[in-house]
């Protein structure tokens, strides 16, 4: 177990300071220029060191919009830590992971991340809080709208926790002509479950048969799979008996 995923995670995410990261980094400018460097380190201002050849190169804050930069390896655990179910892990290293790399290209992922670890933990007043912190460096990131979405996601299934309806629709209305199947396959089936749980079993259904009959069945798995247990569930609950057809189907 010397050699664990979460004992190297826990070393690896000890580390503080100025971020740096190695080659295939850049910046884009305010008016579009496109500066390529050998690597980025930033400051707790934002101002970034650009290390080009054996020039170095600073830029403040506001005067570039974009920054690309390769995934550190502290991201990268933090994401094995979610797949393995250890949020706390996650809520313990996040904070300074996200400070490391918030301006090189990674807070709003690192704040999805963060963010999922309190849902996980039914806390999802602070997962929402963490959602919103997200949104200002997620613009800065080259995937902006797709990492805007997942922000978007989390919000979403943090104030459907809350019962906070009227705002959680207005998110998912716009996630579902979203490019991710992912995504897509999400706001149909939350959309379902409000529907539900408001009474309204015809309604849940439909918006349940979108995810079953819209996406191939190794798209979205997870995703089809819940919708189709609720649509099974649903119908036997309205006494309809074509639940048996979704039972069996694929």
């Amino acid at each position: 177990m010397s050699n664990s995923p979460l004992k190297v995670l826990l070393a690896v995410l000890c580390v503080s300071g100025t971020a740096a990261l190695a080659a295939d980094s850049f910046v884009v400018t305010n008016d579009g220029r496109r500066i390529e460097a050998d690597s980025i380190r930033a400051d707790n201002q934002g101002t970034l060191e650009l290390r080009i050849g054996g020039a170095t190169q600073s830029m403040r804050r506001g005067n570039y919009r974009k920054v690309f930069t390769p995934k550190p390896k502290p991201v990268e655990l933090l994401e094995k830590a979610v797949a393995q179910g250890r949020y706390d892990i996650v809520r313990d290293k996040a904070p300074e992971v996200f400070d490391s790399y918030k301006y090189l290209g990674w807070g709003g992922h690192v704040a999805t991340l963060h963010g999922q670890a309190y849902l996980e933990n039914d806390n999802p007043e602070r997962a929402l809080q963490l959602f919103n912190q997200g949104d200002e460096y997620a613009k800065i990131q080259v995937n902006a709208d797709e990492q805007m979405a997942y922000l978007n996601k989390g919000k979403a299934e943090a104030l459907l926790d809350l019962n906070r309806t009227e705002q959680a629709l207005n998110i998912l209305g716009n996630l579902k002509t979203a490019d991710s199947d992912e995504l897509a396959a999400f706001s149909f089936n939350a959309s379902g479950r409000l529907l539900a749980e408001q009474g309204k079993k015809k309604e849940a259904v439909l918006e349940y048969l979108k995810t079953v009959l819209l996406f191939e069945p190794d798209t979205v798995p997870r995703e089809r799979k819940e919708a189709k247990e609720q649509v099974v569930k649903l119908l036997k609950e309205m006494g309809d008996p074509r639940y048996e057809k979704f039972q069996t189907m694929e």
